[in-house]
């Protein structure tokens, strides 16, 4: 199998209920976007329903950051690019690009830190060797990627006034 750097996800539509009062879609809705653009990858990963189903299994975010870098309007159409930037035995380190599909501008951008999860325990868990494997092959193809701009930024202000 051919690991595509980036994956990029089925094309999406911005849906009237995402539209906000400044008529853009609304900062609540890119994350919704980004997820909904995640769960074809899982796939891909081989994280599917039937996989989760099978070895009591899931993902859980424990962190994510959005940065948002272009309005997005009433049925525009995007698509989400998923790049794998690192993972361990018991975690996956994701990073998202939101791109409007009339010019390809990006849109947004998101870093996740999603946890594997047992969901009998409800604890977190190793991957199995397969996962850990597959996981290891995304991440050797998404490498020559390179290091997002975007990726572990901070939120702060310099020059900060009393």
């Amino acid at each position: 199998m051919t690991i595509p750097a980036p994956y990029s996800s089925p094309e999406q539509q911005v849906q009237e209920g995402w539209i906000d009062y400044n008529g853009h879609m609304n900062v609540g809705y890119y994350g919704v976007a980004f997820d909904l653009g995640f769960d074809p990858f899982l796939d891909e990963l081989g994280l599917t329903v039937a996989y989760r189903d099978s070895e009591m299994v899931s993902t859980f975010t424990v962190e994510s950051h959005i940065t948002y870098q272009g309005e997005l309007m009433r049925d525009e159409r995007f698509r989400v690019e998923t790049q794998v930037v690192g993972y361990d035995e018991k975690r996956l380190h994701i990073f998202q690009r939101l791109i409007k599909t009339s010019d390809d501008s990006l849109s947004a951008t998101v870093e996740w830190m999603v946890l594997h999860m047992d969901m009998k325990t409800r604890r977190v868990a190793p991957w199995k060797p397969e996962m850990l494997e597959n996981i290891r092959d995304w991440y050797r193809a998404h490498k020559s990627l390179g290091s997002p701009a975007e990726l572990n930024r901070v939120i702060g202000i310099k020059n900060q006034h009393d």
